[in-house]
C-alpha cells in the first residue's frame, strides 16, 4: 500500500504517465507523439511533393498501445457483429480473395439463372502504390 494512504491522506489517483485523472482515462501525450519523415518514392521526381511517402516514426510504448487497443476494438466489433460479413480487408482470417470468390460464384448463378446484374469497379489512384 502506498504511504500516504496509509497516513489517511486522499489524493487523487495517478495513472502511468503521472497525470491525476478526474474519472476518464488519460493516455501518455508521448504515445501520442510522432515523427512523420518524407521517403522519397523510386524513380519520381525529387520536386514534387507527391513523390514522397510520409513515413511515421512513433515510440514502441506507442505501437504496443495503438496494438492493445485495435485488438480490443476488433475484438468488439466482431463478437457484436457490428462490421458486415461482406468486409474483408483488415479481417482476422478474412481475406480479399475470399470476397473476389463469393462475387465470382455470384455472377456464375446470375448466369445460369439468366438475371440481369450489375456492378461498379471503382480505383482510387495511387490508393495501394508500392
Amino acid at each position: 500500500m502506498h504511504p500516504k494512504i496509509m497516513q489517511g491522506k486522499k489524493e487523487e489517483p495517478q495513472n502511468a504517465c503521472g497525470f491525476k485523472e478526474s474519472g476518464k482515462q488519460v493516455l501518455c501525450p508521448h504515445f501520442e507523439k510522432k515523427k512523420v519523415v518524407p521517403i522519397l518514392k523510386i524513380g519520381k521526381d525529387p520536386k514534387n511533393s507527391a513523390s514522397y511517402r510520409p513515413i511515421s516514426l512513433t515510440s514502441t510504448m506507442g505501437q504496443s498501445m495503438e496494438r492493445i487497443i485495435n485488438t480490443r476494438l476488433n475484438w468488439l466489433l466482431e463478437t457484436n457483429n457490428i462490421i458486415a460479413n461482406e468486409q474483408a480487408r483488415f479481417r482476422i482470417h478474412r481475406s480479399t480473395s475470399e470476397r473476389i470468390a463469393t462475387f465470382s460464384k455470384f455472377i456464375k448463378d446470375v448466369l445460369e439463372n439468366k438475371r440481369i446484374s450489375t456492378a461498379v469497379f471503382v480505383d482510387f489512384k495511387s490508393a495501394y502504390e508500392s
